[in-house]
């Protein structure tokens, strides 16, 4: 379950990194047919809070990763992201914990959905900003949404988006 720390937190990236960017997402139709597509996954990720998990493991090296994130898309065209990653082995382990922010918008290609993130604020500093990012995303019938093929557990968050948006209007 989500941890209200963490919306709080997405809350504060979300209205603080404002007033540092300017500009506004996009539906980002990538062309063609699939615009229809675009338009049915934008709609359904508008104001949402979208956590996954990702896990890997190297067993020869007794090496693993695990992780969370936190995606805050909201429809203005922002978003804040919070990551969690753990790496550990066998000669030792250590957190890390990212904060970004930017723009998003939706594309498709070759039947695949994504979820495209450009990244103009972060406490990565591996990352050479504006940096992109993307994550497959399905949305069923049903309503749920699978990131990179794994179930997501997701939130309605129109409040906060709007509390944000009013805040720094773009």
């Amino acid at each position: 379950m989500f941890n209200i720390y963490r919306l709080q937190t997405l809350t504060i990236i979300l209205s603080g990194l404002l007033l540092a960017a300017c500009g506004g997402g996009g539906s980002g139709d990538g062309g063609g047919d699939n615009t229809a597509i675009n338009d049915s996954a934008r709609t359904a990720l508008n104001d949402k809070l979208i956590s996954f998990s990702t896990f890997g493991s190297n067993s020869d090296a007794d090496a693993f990763l695990s992780g969370s994130r936190d995606l805050a898309l909201c429809e203005f065209g922002r978003f804040g992201l919070s990551e969690f990653l753990s790496f550990s082995s066998n000669v030792g382990s250590f957190p890390i914990e990212d904060e970004s922010s930017g723009t998003w918008s939706v594309s498709a290609q070759n039947g695949v959905t994504s979820v495209d993130l450009l990244i103009d604020d972060s406490t990565d500093t591996s990352l050479t900003l504006p940096a992109q990012r993307s994550f497959s995303v399905q949305v069923d019938a049903n309503g749920s949404v699978f990131v990179n093929g794994v179930a997501a557990d997701v939130q309605d968050i129109a409040a906060e988006c709007a509390a944000a948006q009013a805040q720094f209007p773009i």
